[in-house]
């Protein structure tokens, strides 16, 4: 199995984060970004307070711009069967991956990656990747990406 390191550089996520400049601390606001987004699904004060209103969408399907976002994911969070964790951050300049265990009922859990651009103390720019686990990856799959 990859370790959290091996996984991000064949995923291309190191090259893209050494691109983003030299320092490795996260942005103020992630903490408080994931806080109110992913542990408590507030995703319209989430969005307020810490994402661009000409926020730029990079996931298939999503329109641009901070509300649109809010009208996509708010129905998507408020479902009672929609669980979301962080497990890990990382980050480098002005960008940050939030890799996340996502279930949907019983029948679907998957890893995801949010990659955010920050400028300014607010979130840019927004890629994600995502891979749909097996019972039997999932069970294990999360342990090697914790820090």
């Amino acid at each position: 199995m990859l370790d959290r390191k091996q996984f991000l550089s064949l995923a291309g996520i190191l090259p893209l984060m050494a691109a983003g400049g030299a320092q490795a601390t996260a942005p103020p606001a992630l903490d408080m970004f994931c806080t109110l987004f992913y542990r408590q699904k507030q995703v319209r004060k989430a969005f307020e307070q810490y994402v661009a209103d000409d926020y730029i969408q990079h996931s298939n399907g999503m329109a641009q711009g901070r509300e649109a976002a809010i009208k996509v994911l708010e129905p998507m969070f408020a479902r009672p069967d929609f669980l979301i964790h962080p497990v890990s951050t990382i980050n480098q300049g002005a960008l940050s991956i939030v890799m996340l265990d996502v279930r949907v009922g019983t029948g679907i859990r998957a890893a995801v990656m949010d990659i955010f651009r920050w400028q300014d103390g607010l979130i840019r720019e927004h890629w994600d990747l995502k891979q749909e686990l097996t019972a039997d990856q999932a069970a294990t799959y999360f342990d090697r990406l914790r820090p």
